[in-house]
């Protein structure tokens, strides 16, 4: 069995499922190997949300906090 992501993955295994039962059959030496193939949507991971400006300035600023002082000392804004 074998579980991939999506119908489009399905298809291009789909494809190739000849081949591959070949080779996997001559390996293992077993004539009666078969490939089953599921999609789950589960495997996707979830998407996560774009960052706004200023939850991304502020993962700079923990990597590198001087960049607050210079934000402070220019009295620079984000804009969106």
């Amino acid at each position: 069995m074998q579980e991939v992501i999506s119908d489009i993955d399905k298809d291009r295994l789909l494809t190739e499922r000849e081949k591959l039962l070949t080779i996997i059959k001559a390996r293992t030496n077993n004539p009666t190997v078969e490939l089953e193939i599921i999609v789950n949507e589960k495997l996707v991971p979830p998407k996560e949300r774009p960052l706004t400006k200023q939850e991304r300035f502020q993962n700079i600023v923990n990597q590198n906090p001087s960049l607050q002082k210079l934000q402070e000392n220019f009295g620079a804004k984000l804009i969106d």
